[in-house]
């Protein structure tokens, strides 16, 4: 039988937002061909330029490679999805 793995990281009280994943084929697996579909990027927006600093202290105290983008600093995931941490709340195109 296919184990289907699920995840879900709730914040606290005040801020109750829950992220929630799949991992449908296991894990260490290559990356999806450049045209499949699926998520490729997302965003954590901290409150203050200060946080940003601090949570990017604690990336690179882990040994976690990050790289400079215009919006902040991009970090990838196991399973090759990137995720930029930022001050500024991006606006949709």
């Amino acid at each position: 039988m296919t184990d289907y793995g699920s995840v879900d990281v709730g914040l606290d009280e005040q801020q109750p937002h829950v992220v929630a994943f799949n991992i449908w084929k296991g894990n260490d697996i290559a990356p999806a061909p450049a045209d499949a579909l699926g998520l490729r990027i997302y965003s954590i927006v901290l409150p203050r330029s200060a946080e940003l600093q601090r949570v990017t202290g604690r990336v690179r105290s882990a040994g976690i490679p990050l790289e400079e983008a215009t919006d902040g600093l991009v970090l990838h995931d196991p399973s090759h999805i990137s995720l930029m941490l930022t001050d500024r709340m991006m606006s949709p195109n």
